[in-house]
């Protein structure tokens, strides 16, 4: 009788390191926002979504990732990766962005700081008003003292 070999284990798969954000309720506002917004959080987003909110969050969920952003005169918006010299990434018209990001923040259950600070970035990233976004749930007094601080902040 012949002995068989023993069988070879299979060699185990290396685990991925997944880097979990922290949780929520240590966080400031500030950052709270950006975590709720996480790609993650939301099975349907696409990537370009996911590129999206991780430029405005200041994160990086796509490789490449974007570097900014440029809108046209009649509304349309071009992105630049990083590692690219023109804007070649169409993203699309400005006015279906805005009501993506609303729809992204209502889904996301921001409180209204919270809104205000991803509103305030959005803005930021894209050079516009948020004006749109307010009549999602962004108290008015609230959006335009903070608009005006980050501007005069900005301007210098």
């Amino acid at each position: 009788m012949t002995k068989k070999p023993a069988a070879k284990k299979p060699k185990p798969k290396t685990a991925v390191a997944v880097v979990e954000p922290k949780p929520i309720a240590n966080r400031s506002p500030v950052e709270a926002w950006k975590d709720r917004l996480h790609p993650q959080h939301f099975s349907d987003m696409s990537p370009k979504m996911s590129a999206i909110v991780g430029h405005v969050t200041g994160r990086r969920y796509t490789n490449p990732h974007i570097a900014e952003f440029s809108t046209t005169s009649d509304g349309v918006v071009l992105a630049r990766v990083h590692g690219d010299i023109g804007f070649n990434h169409h993203i699309g018209n400005i006015h279906d962005l805005h009501q993506n990001w609303a729809n992204l923040v209502d889904a996301a259950g921001l409180t209204d700081e919270q809104r205000a600070h991803a509103n305030m970035a959005f803005a930021r990233s894209f050079d516009v008003s948020v004006a749109p976004l307010q009549h999602r749930g962004l108290p008015e007094d609230v959006a335009d003292v903070m608009i005006r601080d980050e501007l005069n902040e900005a301007r210098g």
